[in-house]
């Protein structure tokens, strides 16, 4: 039998409150937050502050520190559910930094270095300059409109990633890679059981690397590119929607075909042990991203 003086801790730990907090800073200062578990969203403003909302149960706190061009955010479980729902309001200029066990994050409009990392959680932001670096074990990974070095992942989610500039690191287990209207130079994706979507340019001195084990590769080749592209598979087939000249050899059981598009300047290595390679033209039907792990259309 629960007793007033239990039920009414059970209460007053339960009920949620707010805080808001503002603190000055520095043009390029870091901000970092640390939680167990809730939401973390980031949006931009015009003034050289870091503001801070939250929304979490009494016996929670959130503890917001500045000093040293760095402001820290520390969500405390003194006993409370150890959750809390964040609101950060910076300057774009900030490098930003979270990291939690069942964290969800919405990061959007900054424009230099973010770097999240979760357990349990889908990872999000737009924009971005630098060094982008997200990571997740049990979350999908959404990425549009950054540029610079590109490093993601995650074990058994999806990675979808959009408008992206530079050179970009893709890494998952159990989920797709879906990457549209691509800009970059160096591409490295890999899956075990899933996809992988590439629709961009294929710049003359760009390095594209796509390897799944379980799963189809789908290659978008503008008409205008200059590519060589060479595909290894064991039980998979190449399938081309246009004309080209493949050349195919076969080495310890595995197939081997490579093929010049105009006239030859990006590498475009492609690896699927069980799945097709498909070369589609812009506009031309393909997959789009999954959140479930292991899609394989």
């Amino acid at each position: 039998m629960t007793t007033p003086i239990l039920a009414a801790l059970l209460v007053g730990a339960a009920v949620q409150i707010q805080t808001d907090t503002t603190v000055n800073v520095r043009s390029g200062a870091r901000v970092q937050v640390e939680m167990m578990n809730g939401t973390v969203a980031v949006r931009t403003w015009n003034r050289s502050a870091v503001r801070v909302q939250a929304k979490h149960d009494r016996r929670t706190r959130v503890d917001v520190r500045a000093g040293s061009g760095q402001v820290r955010v520390e969500v405390e479980n003194r006993g409370g559910s150890g959750n809390a729902d964040l609101v950060l309001t910076v300057p774009a200029s900030v490098h930003f930094r979270a990291e939690g066990v069942s964290m969800d994050a919405d990061v959007q409009g900054l424009e230099s270095d973010i770097d999240l990392e979760a357990v349990l959680g889908t990872l999000r932001v737009n924009g971005g300059r630098g060094r982008i670096a997200l990571e997740s074990v049990e979350g999908n990974i959404i990425v549009e409109g950054a540029s610079g070095s590109i490093d993601v992942s995650t074990v058994n989610r999806g990675i979808h990633l959009s408008r992206v500039s530079g050179t970009v690191n893709a890494e998952t287990v159990n989920g797709p890679i879906v990457m549209e209207r691509m800009q970059t130079s160096r591409v490295n994706a890999e899956t075990v059981n899933g996809i992988i979507v590439y629709d961009g340019a294929l710049r003359a001195d760009g390095e594209y690397d796509l390897s799944t084990h379980n799963g189809t590769v789908w290659l978008v080749v503008p008409a205008a590119a200059d590519a060589r592209i060479s595909v290894t598979t064991f039980n998979g087939t190449v399938d081309p929607s246009f004309p080209v000249t493949v050349r195919k050899s076969s080495d310890t059981g595995t197939q081997n075909f490579v093929f010049v598009v105009g006239n030859g300047g990006a590498n475009v290595s492609i690896e699927s042990f069980g799945g097709d390679v498909r070369l589609r033209r812009p506009g031309e039907s393909r997959p789009g991203f999954r959140s479930n792990p292991g899609s394989t259309p």
